[in-house]
């Protein structure tokens, strides 16, 4: 009878159940806190990684627009313009040489055309750049995604591959 009357005695139970309800909300809070802290980190990282992508992909756009315009009857400066037999003209001229090109204050880019294994083949590399190479400094904070994009272009096909 005095079992019975023992589990039937719910007296003293609030306690032990706040505590446990309070050390649950706890862990919860703690573990949002830690979220809120590295979200911006995160979003930081996001973003140095798109516009590494987006300043590669310039580079790859510009040695583009310069092979075509390098075709036309008045060639525009700043084009590439092919010899007879269908080759770059060697030394191939800035800034499609792999030397450094400033698009803003986020950075700029390298881009390098060189001639593919068919004569109308050109090979195209272009890194991003966060910064003018004389003007790296050592910095606290870690380096700035990198991106490269290649893109291999011929008459017929056109193929792109980029790479983190």
């Amino acid at each position: 009878m005095k079992t019975e009357r023992f589990a039937k005695d719910e007296q003293g139970v609030a306690f032990p159940m706040a505590m446990i309800v309070m050390a649950i909300l706890s862990a919860l809070m703690a573990a949002f806190a830690v979220l809120a802290t590295s979200e911006p980190q995160i979003a930081s990282n996001q973003m140095a990684s798109t516009q590494a992508r987006a300043l590669a992909e310039t580079g790859v756009e510009r040695a583009l627009w310069a092979l075509s315009a390098g075709m036309r009857a008045t060639v525009p400066s700043g084009a590439l313009t092919t010899n007879a037999d269908g080759t770059l003209a060697s030394p191939v001229p800035a800034p499609y040489n792999g030397t450094y090109v400033s698009v803003s204050s986020v950075g700029g880019f390298k881009v390098t055309v060189a001639d593919g294994a068919a004569p109308n083949e050109k090979v195209i590399t272009a890194l991003n750049a966060a910064s003018a190479p004389a003007a790296r400094t050592p910095r606290a904070r870690p380096p700035r995604s990198r991106w490269a994009a290649t893109r291999s272009s011929t008459p017929q096909t056109r193929r792109s591959t980029a790479r983190e």
